[in-house]
């Protein structure tokens, strides 16, 4: 797991998808995404970062291998991607 820090950007990578937590709270994505991975509500790979759709600010991310989670300022968790073996 990773955290924000205050004035940098925070990548996380897996084998197909990547997520980018910025120092204000917004949650990038980019690269595999026919699980849902990206966390945009679509099925589609995208080469370029996508923002994830999170209402609140998040203060620390996980990459799986189809799937990811975020915890946000309010301690909730968030799951989105593959949940084929029971991940999410």
């Amino acid at each position: 797991m990773i955290t924000a820090s205050t004035s940098r950007q925070i990548l996380r990578a897996w084998r197909l998808h990547s997520l980018f937590l910025l120092a204000c709270g917004l949650v990038l994505s980019c690269g595999g995404g026919r699980s849902g991975e990206l966390g945009d509500g679509s099925l589609e790979d995208s080469p370029a970062p996508r923002r994830v759709l999170m209402d609140e600010a998040v203060v620390a991310v996980a990459a799986g291998g189809f799937h990811n989670l975020a915890i946000t300022a309010s301690r909730c968790v968030y799951g989105w991607g593959s949940a084929a073996c029971g991940q999410i």
